[in-house]
């Protein structure tokens, strides 16, 4: 499986800054045996002689070439979640609508007839059977019946962001299929390029 570096990664990994290690789930960076600058050798800042995980490296091309179900997407989550790794949670529950999108109408049946186990997190539940529903009305299908499984349901509300100063935008932004469950997103968190 290649993986995809993103932005600053890739252009340290080109000019030979990083060695990049992918075990599982998580890909790790690497600093070299000597950190070089222009004309200057030296032993690299002690800071960067550690690990830095980057979280879900591994998804990023995982996710577009195969056509994961829902409840498959739950699993992973769990997996992330049980990791400790939220973003990568988030960035699968998400990435689940593009490949949703892409889909022929017979996949899209197939993708979420059946109801994912719980991830171990009750908004994490609440997220993918909004963003199944999402998913479902956006693309002219009716939404299959476990969406309205009332334990999908937030009692407590949970904006996604995090960020105080955004829950305005979060509670205009978001589809009905999210907000019905208590689950707010900001403008533009459901697009993709």
């Amino acid at each position: 499986m290649s993986v995809r570096m993103c932005g600053f990664k890739s252009r340290l990994a080109h000019h030979g800054v990083v060695t990049k290690l992918q075990t599982g789930h998580c890909q790790f960076i690497l600093p070299p045996k000597k950190w070089r600058w222009p004309g200057v050798v030296e032993t690299p800042p002690r800071n960067l002689c550690r690990l830095i995980p980057v979280p879900a490296a591994a998804y990023d091309g995982q996710m577009s070439r195969t056509q994961l179900t829902i409840k498959e997407v739950g699993q992973e989550v769990g997996r992330c979640l049980l990791e400790n790794d939220r973003p990568s949670a988030l960035r699968l529950s998400f990435r689940f609508i593009e490949t949703f999108d892409k889909a022929t109408d017979e996949e899209r049946s197939r993708m979420v007839t059946h109801r994912p186990q719980t991830t171990g997190d009750l908004q994490f539940d609440a997220l993918l059977a909004g963003v199944a529903e999402f998913s479902c009305a956006k693309n002219g299908l009716p939404a299959p019946s476990w969406v309205n499984d009332q334990d999908l349901f937030l009692e407590q509300w949970w904006f996604v962001s995090g960020i105080e100063s955004l829950h305005a935008d979060a509670l205009v932004s978001s589809p009905i299929s999210l907000a019905r469950r208590g689950v707010f997103v900001t403008q533009g968190a459901l697009e993709y390029a």
